[in-house]
């Protein structure tokens, strides 16, 4: 694990697909389940985790699926969800590629 220097925060960048999974969550949440707290709650956390990241990206396990994906990437619970993102240390970028409901086929939404 590279060492960081916790001074050099790295930015974050959300896909459009990662956008469109929180947007489906919530409207998941919020329209199916009438659940409006838990709404609430999973937004509190994701702002809290992708604060997390933001400071400690190496802190996560590198997701290990049987066939090799285009990046190595790492996944935090979010709720009952898994966000997935990668790093770049060239760009001090984190890309927040994926946020899926824990319980779907994982392999079958990242490549």
């Amino acid at each position: 694990m590279p060492k960081q220097d916790i001074s050099e925060e790295f930015h974050i960048v959300f896909l459009p697909q990662a956008n469109k999974d929180i947007n489906d969550a919530v409207t998941y949440i919020a329209s199916v389940l009438h659940n409006y707290k838990v709404t609430a709650t999973f937004l509190s956390k994701l702002q809290k985790v992708t604060q997390d990241i933001k400071i400690f990206p190496y802190a996560n396990k590198i997701y290990w699926p049987l066939q090799r994906l285009s990046h190595d990437y790492r996944r935090v619970a979010v709720g009952n969800y898994l966000l997935f993102y990668w790093i770049s240390e060239t760009d001090k970028t984190i890309t927040i590629a994926r946020i899926i409901y824990g319980k779907r086929d994982i392999k079958r939404h990242l490549k």
